[in-house]
């Protein structure tokens, strides 16, 4: 693992040390750069089915709420999105080491509040209807949490930085529209979410 941790192309690597067909080794080029492709796809569609379920419920700016009539899909969060990732991509075009660690930490920051969120909703809504539920409760979700934290604490000094000024800008901006839904009326819909914004709002 560290010779593959310090080469430049290690799918590569590994697959000319199986085998020197060059139709072999361009079939592996080629499906690590499809790989890749769909695994960057995958994390725009979440990023921006988050904004839009934030826009939702009011912790960003209406806008993200909007659907597309033809495709029914949220374009202000995709082209906000788009936006942000091609900025992203243009400063760390020459340092794709950084930009890599600090995404990585925001995953592992959010994986961390997934398995802390299974946590707290089996005890707060023990009688929920779930199709699926986590075997080995709560071995599972303790050891994975512990595994973010660890990995997080491994990665660049840099990543750390990035990730507290981004959550402390979250902070911000989420005090700032729980100020300006104060007089506001919230959506409709039924999420936790939503109906925890609401009880905070009436107090």
């Amino acid at each position: 693992w560290e010779d593959l941790g310090a080469c430049a192309s290690p799918i590569e690597d590994v697959a000319a040390a199986i085998s020197n067909n060059s139709m072999f080794l361009d079939f592996i080029e080629f499906s690590a750069l499809i790989a890749t492709g769909s695994v960057l796809l995958s994390s725009i569609i979440g990023g921006t089915r988050a904004s839009f379920a934030m826009g939702r419920d009011r912790v960003l700016p209406r806008q993200f709420d909007l659907i597309s009539h033809r495709f029914q899909t949220p374009y202000f969060s995709i082209i906000v999105g788009g936006a942000m990732i091609m900025v992203l991509a243009g400063a760390f075009y020459n340092d794709i080491d950084a930009i890599a660690s600090i995404v990585n930490f925001g995953s592992l920051f959010t994986y961390l509040f997934v398995h802390l969120s299974l946590i707290k909703l089996r005890r707060s809504e023990p009688t929920a209807k779930r199709g699926f539920r986590t075997p080995l409760y709560p071995v599972l979700p303790i050891l994975g949490s512990i595994s973010c934290v660890l990995l997080m604490y491994y990665l660049s000094d840099n990543a750390k930085m990035a990730a507290v000024l981004w959550f402390g800008a979250g902070l911000l901006l989420y005090f700032v529209m729980l100020r300006k839904h104060k007089t506001e009326p919230m959506p409709q819909h039924n999420s936790s979410f939503t109906l925890r914004m609401r009880t905070k709002l009436n107090e």
